[in-house]
C-alpha cells in the first residue's frame, strides 16, 4: 500500500476489537450475568488479554525481518526469522500470560461440584464432591461413590461431567444437581465468550499502529493457525483477507471515506 492508501486503510477501521465498541460481544458477555454465571475475565482484563497477544505476535514477528523478508532474497535472513518464530509458540505466549488470562484461553472446568439428596429422605451421608481434571473428566473414585451412594443407576459409558448430568436427567433421580448444571453451562458460555474473543484478535493485528497492514496479516495468518490447532477451531481470515485486498485509492473509496 501507499501512503495515501494507508491513510485510508485506517480511517475505515470498524474497531472491532476495542470490547467496549463491539455491541455484540457486550451483549455476549452481559447475557453470562443475566443467567448468574461468571465470567472468567472482565471487560478491561479481555482487552487486555487481545493487546498482549498482538504484541507477543509483533515481538514473534518484528517488522524489519517480515519487510527484509518481503523485499530482499537473503534466504539467511529468511532462515533466522522462521527459527526465532518457531521458538515463540503458543506455550512461550501462555509462559508471558498473567495466570487469569492464560485459563481464560485454556477454558477448563470447575475443579469439582456437590451433587446432594434432600437430608430429611436420607439419613446418611447426603452429598458427594465430584472431582474432575480441566476437561471435565470424573476421576475413579468420584464415580464409584456416585454409584454406590445410589446417585446413578449404573456407570455404562460415563467418564465426564457432561456424561453425569446427561445420565441423571435419563435416570430422573431425587437429587439436586443444580452445581453440575451451572458447572457445565458456566464452561460453554466461557469457552464462547473465548471463542469470540479469538476471533477480534486477527482486527487488531492488521489495524495496529506499530506495523504496516500487510505485516499483521502475516502475523493474523500464524495465529489463526497456531491457535485453530491448539484449541480445535475453525477460525478462518475470510473478512480479514477482503479487508486486506480492498482498493484503497481515493478515487475508489471516496464516498465511503466522507
Amino acid at each position: 500500500m501507499t501512503g495515501l492508501e494507508i491513510e485510508n486503510f485506517y480511517k475505515l477501521n470498524e474497531e472491532k476489537y476495542i470490547l467496549e465498541k463491539n455491541k455484540e460481544f457486550i451483549e455476549l458477555y452481559k447475557d453470562m450475568f443475566k443467567k448468574d454465571l461468571h465470567p472468567m475475565l472482565d471487560l478491561s482484563q479481555m482487552q487486555q488479554l487481545i493487546y498482549d497477544i498482538v504484541s507477543f505476535y509483533e515481538f514473534k514477528y518484528p517488522s524489519v525481518l517480515l519487510d527484509s523478508i518481503n523485499y530482499t532474497s537473503s534466504q539467511e535472513e529468511i532462515e533466522n526469522t522462521k527459527e526465532i518464530a518457531a521458538m515463540l509458540d503458543i506455550n512461550q505466549l501462555k509462559f508471558r500470560l498473567y495466570h487469569d488470562y492464560v485459563q481464560f484461553l485454556d477454558c477448563p472446568y470447575w475443579h469439582h461440584v456437590k451433587i446432594e439428596k434432600d437430608k430429611d429422605t436420607y439419613p446418611y451421608k447426603t452429598y458427594v464432591l465430584l472431582f474432575m481434571n480441566e476437561d471435565g473428566i470424573i476421576q475413579q473414585n468420584s464415580l464409584e461413590e456416585l454409584k454406590f451412594g445410589g446417585y446413578l443407576k449404573d456407570l455404562e459409558n460415563i467418564d465426564s461431567i457432561v456424561d453425569v448430568y446427561e445420565k441423571l436427567l435419563k435416570d430422573n433421580m431425587d437429587v439436586d444437581y443444580s452445581q453440575i448444571e451451572k458447572c457445565i453451562q458456566t464452561h460453554e458460555h466461557n469457552l464462547g465468550l473465548r471463542n469470540e474473543l479469538l476471533k477480534l484478535i486477527p482486527y487488531a493485528m492488521i489495524y495496529s499502529s506499530n506495523s504496516l497492514p500487510e505485516n499483521g496479516y502475516i502475523r493474523a495468518k500464524s495465529f489463526v493457525s497456531e491457535f485453530n490447532r491448539e484449541y480445535k477451531l475453525n477460525m478462518d481470515l475470510n473478512e480479514i483477507e477482503e479487508i486486506i485486498g480492498r482498493d484503497y485509492s481515493v478515487k475508489s473509496r471516496k464516498r465511503k471515506l466522507i
